[in-house]
């Protein structure tokens, strides 16, 4: 797959140290701000323009997830700066309804992560991708034999570099732009 930044990384900062802080990620722009973490059901980005607000849930790994459909099919998911692209386990695109069959005809990909070796894994293009009222629409997705465990999948830097967010570990929200 191809490199997302132009040099290698130098660290990488992982939601045990996120999750102390309120997180303005806007990589289209190349700005990540930390803000103090609001706690209070009134929580809200410093953002002038309109936004939408998820609520979410907070695993044992300190990632906030979150309610999505793939397909039409409820899923859970959650962000991951370190991915390099939007990634399904093959169990949850199965029960959206990829067969074996769909998923042999699409394109074969090995990937990496962070920790772990090589992945085989195929890009398969779903119909559609909702994310609260947000709707993505002919998405491709990395589905691969991985076992996710605190979601069905992961939304990466793809999900990322098109839209900016806010994450709210204090008050339990992501937040996004309406438009």
């Amino acid at each position: 797959m191809a490199q997302v930044f132009a040099t290698p990384l130098d660290g990488l900062l992982g939601a045990d140290i996120l999750s102390d802080f309120d997180i303005d990620l806007d990589l289209a722009h190349h700005e990540l701000k930390f803000y103090g973490k609001q706690t209070c059901p009134t929580a809200a980005p410093d953002w002038t323009q309109p936004y939408i607000s998820l609520s979410t849930g907070l695993s044992r790994g300190e990632h906030l997830f979150f309610a999505v459909q793939l397909d039409g099919r409820p899923l859970t998911a959650f962000i991951d700066t370190g991915a390099q692209i939007t990634t399904i386990s093959t169990a949850a695109a199965r029960a959206t309804g990829v067969t074996e069959s769909l998923l042999l005809s699409d394109r074969p990909l090995t990937t990496q992560g962070i920790a772990a070796g090589p992945v085989s894994a195929r890009l398969h293009r779903f119909a559609n991708l909702k994310v609260g009222p947000l709707v993505i629409a002919n998405p491709e997705i990395l589905v691969a034999d991985v076992k996710i465990n605190e979601a069905d999948m992961v939304l990466g830097i793809d999900f990322l570099l098109q839209r900016r967010l806010w994450l709210s570990y204090g008050s339990h929200r992501v937040f996004l732009p309406s438009r």
